[in-house]
């Protein structure tokens, strides 16, 4: 398998991913001070994305601390706390390991890494091609509807937002469906090593 741009990218965010399990607070927050100065790195612009998408879910981290809190009625709430800004401190860190993984990563390159990743299972008969296909198609869809929904005026009104649903609903991608790869170079290596790296460090701090 040659190792590409994306499958090194997907590479280092599924090690990020599962090697979230088991850290401790401290580790979790040199985690993320890594993950951030990487963004800083990489693209000056990737912390502000990182929260920007992490303000989009500030309802769903309200609801876990009010989980928590209910759940831990009886008990100690300081307990409970912590554990909701622990889920809490995961899923913002899981949010930052997937805006730098994927940054600037066109869909049909994206899907062409899952493909070749995935493409162990299509000898058990799963879909392998077609599922990478259908995800580069509704990744562009959703890029393309965002752009439209951010350029509408707000004279325009609900007749102008159904025209954008519309055409959410016959999109087809302007893109051809067939994949550049691009081969790993040595910043996607350096991702994915150290990657690998700062997880297996933390797991032992």
């Amino acid at each position: 398998m040659r190792m590409t741009r994306a499958i090194l990218r997907l590479a280092a965010l599924l090690v990020l991913a599962f090697g979230l399990f088991g850290l401790t607070g401290a580790g979790l927050a040199v985690l993320a001070l890594v993950l951030l100065a990487i963004a800083l790195f990489s693209r000056p612009e990737l912390p502000r994305i990182w929260l920007m998408r992490v303000l989009r879910l500030k309802w769903f981290f309200a609801a876990i601390f009010i989980l928590y809190l209910l759940g831990g009625i009886g008990s100690d709430a300081g307990v409970a706390l912590q554990e909701a800004a622990y889920r809490v401190g995961i899923l913002v860190v899981l949010v930052g390991a997937v805006a730098i993984c994927l940054d600037r990563l066109p869909p049909y390159e994206l899907a062409e890494g899952l493909r070749r990743l995935l493409q162990p299972l299509s000898m058990m008969g799963v879909p392998v091609a077609r599922f990478a296909h259908r995800l580069a198609v509704t990744l562009d869809a959703v890029n393309h509807m965002d752009l439209r929904v951010r350029a509408l005026r707000r004279q325009q009104g609900l007749d102008a937002l159904a025209q954008i649903c519309l055409e959410a609903e016959q999109f087809e991608s302007t893109h051809s469906p067939e994949p550049v790869v691009v081969e790993g170079r040595a910043v996607e290596w350096c991702l994915f090593l150290g990657s690998l790296a700062v997880i297996l460090g933390l797991h032992q701090f």
